[in-house]
């Protein structure tokens, strides 16, 4: 099933879980049982057919252990199920919150289960996540026994109002109340379930196991998904009517809305903003979140948040997520659009959440979320910084040579990016520029086909459409660009358009991975086109590598032809009195490939370990010979 077949098996589900909800959850569950039900009877027969070898084995004289042996694999088979069915979800990380520490909060939190009918949580976790959620940890694997998580994120709490965020909290607890909490956890772990049998069962590599189990998981699968994403969607509604139960629909609209406007200001103010200060310091900052509290109480409430929350209205629902479009969840609560700017606003007074409910406590909390995120990010920032600085002494270097003489368009292009690290505006006439003299530069027209897709000129779109025809490669980025933009304008029609071209063309690129991949049949060697110094340079660069034999020649493809395609043949030098050791030659293949600068889409391949006659198809073809 394609993305295409989901999103309209999805359409139709909605549908008719909207005319009869109480069936349509019989059907998810039937559905689900249904899975059980296979994986068990072919679990039942498994052992059955082991137990009767066993039997066969005791009573035969002769050839009795040939017999019995024909019960391994089977072993190994019920294995992987048995483990698959005992699904393991580790538990959350977090700081921990205590009733001792946070008491408004759990005083909150019981208050809300009651009203709702929910369990209690038995944990609650402080994290530096934009986000809250309920986490649910089945301590017996498929037989349940939950332990229940609230996580909820200090830089959400620092941009909510205390009635805002007890909104969401009674939302993630919605998604526990009354029955819903045992039937969505089942079908949640049944969800986890099959992918970890599939992704088992495929790479214990069991011939048994993928006749047996392969053919239905993956036709099972993606009807079960469809399902129960519905059944996920429909829930995000349930919560959302406790969260209006509980604090009221302008709270609950408001929350929404707040949500959507802060997470925009965070991706495109915020943490740029922090990300740029690695150019001048090689430690990252020590007060990240301090200063977020004070950027949303301050310089969020100063904008004009208008025209952001009109972005978020105009996005309509989409399947990539469970989650419903802004627009039809404040429809859902009774809010109106109208009222949508007005609560954009509504929590930009004091206190915040995290100050009404951690009082004297915020700043410690603060603190230590601070110092772990300055630990985690210490080894990244240090090496952008280095890289950072290499950046401006090479961009330097081009703005010398600029002035003296022509950049070849390598170097333009090369120019524009460095250039973009520093001063995005700045690399947009650099960009133009070199459109003057390379016309269909796939990377100058992505490039500014963006720029002017973020400041709403649909001028940009032409030049996507350019880059697209002139490399293969600028398909899904710009597809990706094009459907956001007319996505993000409501025009779902246009958007679809680019979606089906991305698909359509990933796919082709994935035909393309498996027929690069694929060892070759001799019909498809060519000799290479490379030039004398840069074969040259490639057999001073093996010089360093214990390989005995290595060749390249040129693939014949079928898939995108246009792009091509490279073969390497490596033979591992060895002493004579040493055995081949395919996992560490499997390395050496490895290193080769990552350390030498081979050209786009090269590949590959050890001439022995069961790919021996390929070593003399490879030998056959004209200049293909590099060393031995």
């Amino acid at each position: 099933m394609d993305n295409a077949q989901f999103r309209a098996l999805v359409a139709r589900l909605e549908r008719r879980a909207a005319d009869r909800p109480g069936a349509y959850r019989t059907e998810v569950g039937g559905l689900a049982a249904l899975g059980y039900l296979y994986v068990l009877g072919m679990l039942a027969l498994l052992l059955g057919l082991v137990a009767g070898l066993i039997a066969l084995a005791l009573q035969l004289r002769s050839g009795g252990g040939a017999v019995g042996k024909l019960a391994v694999p089977i072993l190994f088979v019920i294995y992987a199920i048995v483990r698959a069915l005992w699904v393991r979800i580790p538990p959350p990380g977090g700081i921990a919150l205590t009733h001792g520490a946070a008491p408004k909060l759990f005083d909150g939190l019981n208050e809300i289960s009651d009203s709702l009918d929910a369990p209690r949580f038995h944990d609650v976790l402080l994290t530096d996540d934009f986000n809250a959620s309920v986490v649910q940890v089945p301590r017996l694997g498929i037989f349940g026994w939950q332990r229940n998580y609230l996580i909820v994120g200090l830089p959400l709490m620092q941009t909510l109002a205390p009635d805002q965020f007890r909104a969401v909290l009674a939302h993630e607890m919605g998604h526990l109340s009354g029955s819903h909490s045992s039937f969505r956890g089942w079908i949640y772990r049944v969800r986890q379930t099959w992918g970890t049998m599939l992704a088992r069962l495929e790479a214990q590599g069991s011939g048994l196991g993928q006749l047996l189990f392969t053919r239905f998981l993956r036709w099972y699968a993606p009807f079960f998904n469809a399902y129960s994403f519905v059944l996920a969607r429909s829930n995000e509604y349930e919560a959302d009517r406790c969260s209006a139960e509980v604090a009221g629909p302008e709270n609950a609209g408001g929350a929404l809305v707040r949500l959507q406007v802060t997470s925009r200001f965070l991706a495109e103010s915020y943490w740029p903003r922090v990300y740029r200060s690695v150019a001048e310091s090689a430690e990252p900052p020590s007060d990240v979140y301090t200063s977020l509290g004070v950027a949303l109480r301050d310089e969020l409430a100063a904008r004009d948040l208008g025209p952001w929350v009109d972005d978020a209205l105009r996005r309509p629902t989409d399947y990539a997520d469970t989650h419903p479009a802004l627009s039809d969840r404040l429809a859902a609560l009774g809010v109106s659009q109208e009222a949508s700017r007005r609560l954009a606003s509504s929590a930009g007074g004091d206190p915040s959440a995290a100050t009404f409910y951690f009082g004297s406590r915020e700043s410690g909390l603060t603190g230590e979320l601070e110092r772990a995120w300055r630990e985690a990010a210490a080894p990244q920032w240090k090496a952008r910084h280095h890289a950072i600085h290499e950046a401006r002494g090479r961009l330097s270097e081009l703005e010398v040579k600029a002035q003296r003489s022509a950049l070849s368009a390598d170097e333009q292009w090369e120019r524009v990016g460095l250039t973009a690290e520093f001063d995005y505006s700045a690399a947009v006439p650099l960009a133009e520029a070199l459109l003057d003299t390379n016309a269909e530069h796939p990377g100058a027209r992505l490039f500014l086909g963006r720029s002017l897709l973020e400041q709403g000129d649909e001028r940009g779109v032409r030049h996507l459409e350019v880059a697209m025809q002139a490399t293969p490669h600028a398909v899904l980025p710009a597809c990706d660009t094009l459907f956001d933009f007319y996505w993000s304008l409501g025009r779902r029609a246009d958007a679809e358009r680019f979606r089906k071209v991305s698909e359509e063309h990933a796919a082709t690129l994935e035909a393309a991975r498996v027929e690069r991949t694929t060892p070759p049949k001799r019909a498809d060697l060519r000799p290479h086109d490379l030039s004398p110094e840069a074969i040259a340079r490639m057999r001073q660069a093996l010089a360093a590598y214990p390989l005995a034999e290595f060749y390249v020649v040129r693939r014949g493809v079928v898939q995108l032809p246009e792009i091509p395609c490279y073969l390497v043949g490596m033979v591992v030098r060895r002493k004579w009195y040493h055995f081949a050791d395919e996992t560490k030659d499997v390395k050496l293949r490895d290193r080769v490939m990552a350390e030498i600068g081979w050209p786009e889409e090269t590949y590959g391949f050890l001439l022995d370990h069961g790919l021996k006659k390929l070593r003399k198809e490879f030998r056959s073809v004209p200049h293909a010979r590099v060393i031995g």
